[in-house]
């Protein structure tokens, strides 16, 4: 997904648009701000492999 240029835009603007509300959930479901981010990072990672 990230190897061609446009693939980079496509993800950077999905991230924009999403990274407050990923974080925001795992937040909420996990209660701590580090487990927190470290679960939103995870999800990207996810996203960019698949």
């Amino acid at each position: 997904m990230l190897e061609a240029k446009q693939g980079q835009r496509r993800f950077t603007r999905l991230f924009e648009a999403h990274e407050k509300k990923i974080y925001a959930v795992a937040l909420r479901v996990l209660g701590d701000p580090n487990r927190a981010e470290d679960a939103a990072q995870q999800t990207w990672l996810q996203l960019i492999k698949n």
